[in-house]
């Protein structure tokens, strides 16, 4: 991701904001100076971009932002008088959208994400909403956020409910952990979810309020973005087989109002080897489950140091987190797909 939004100027143009898309700033900016209209939604499905690995959300959402598009339509206009509004705008309902939008409201986004929570002996889990300027240029107003966060343990019952309200320049840090019972004898950790809605109560730049979890152990500290589930797609994710060094962790969270039922596989091969197996969670309405992975099922175990695929198909929409944690569980990594 361009650590500086701002640098990508006269001389920048041709640098690549999405390399997953392999889209410029140049052509970032002409397609917004073109369609004034469009949505962030709306952009990432026009260029694909921050689909895959969402590095470049920040950077897309802030040239949607801070892009004049009134001014780039201008420039067009100069630049080629020839250019009629019909060909920038080809039908009645643009040019009318077109007419309507400097006349209408701002209406409050409403984001939600959903994300895992997880507690065990030694972890402690927090959510953490930075409302800062960050890299952003000064002067984008950062509006006041109000975030309610829900917290339900793995059978989608609630446990904890808090309305937050974040202005300029504030932090919520929230332990999520402590509102999940302890782990069973027998189990390592326990799973629940947490869904996260914001709601702007001023103008400004949603980029800034991107929550984001950390996961403490007595050796490692790992945190990571939160986003929105998704649903009906398959889902896949690759982990190096370790068995004697890692424990690896599949949890998924429901965001239905209906019971989920998940695939997971894990396949991998080496030469002509191939190994695979399957199973399958039932997640409860809004709860979650996690499903770990056992190297010795299918001579999975003779394949160590090869990479092994997870992939993840659901008649639902929910959101799968992968986690690698050491023998002792005294450090992690997680990261969802």
């Amino acid at each position: 991701m361009n650590m500086n939004p701002s640098s990508a100027g006269a001389n920048g143009l041709d640098e690549v904001v999405c390399g997953c898309a392999n889209l410029t700033y140049r052509s970032l900016r002409q397609l917004l100076a073109v369609e004034g209209n469009l949505t962030f939604d709306d952009l990432l499905d026009r260029t694909g971009a921050g689909t895959t690995c969402s590095a470049c959300l920040l950077d897309l959402e802030y040239e949607l932002t801070a892009q004049n598009r009134e001014t780039a339509v201008d420039d067009i206009f100069t630049r080629n008088t020839k250019r009629k509004l019909s060909e920038l705008f080809p039908t009645s309902r643009h040019r009318v959208f077109r007419w309507l939008d400097p006349l209408l409201p701002f209406v409050s986004t409403h984001l939600q994400e959903l994300l895992p929570v997880i507690a065990g002996p030694e972890i402690k889990q927090h959510l953490r909403i930075c409302n800062d300027h960050l890299l952003f240029d000064k002067s984008i107003p950062i509006g006041t956020v109000q975030a309610d966060i829900v917290i339900r343990d793995l059978n989608g019952a609630n446990r904890h409910r808090e309305r937050c309200i974040i202005g300029a320049g504030q932090t919520l840090d929230m332990e999520l952990s402590q509102y999940l019972p302890m782990p069973q004898q027998g189990e390592v950790l326990v799973v629940g979810s947490a869904t996260v809605r914001r709601r702007f109560l001023k103008l400004g730049v949603r980029g800034t309020t991107r929550p984001h979890y950390s996961i403490d152990l007595p050796l490692g500290h790992c945190t990571v973005h939160v986003q929105a589930p998704s649903g009906h797609e398959q889902r896949r994710f690759n982990f190096l087989s370790r068995p004697d060094e890692d424990r690896i962790f599949v949890i998924v969270n429901n965001a239905n109002s209906r019971p989920l039922d998940m695939e997971l596989s894990f396949s991998s091969e080496a030469g002509e080897r191939q190994c695979s197996y399957e199973t399958s969670l039932r997640v409860p309405p809004l709860g979650a489950r996690v499903a770990e992975y056992n190297a010795n099922v299918a001579g999975l175990a003779d394949l160590k140091g090869q990479p092994v695929q997870i992939s993840a198909r659901s008649n639902g929409t929910f959101k799968t987190h992968l986690m690698c944690t050491d023998k002792a569980f005294t450090r992690a990594s997680i990261d969802h797909f």
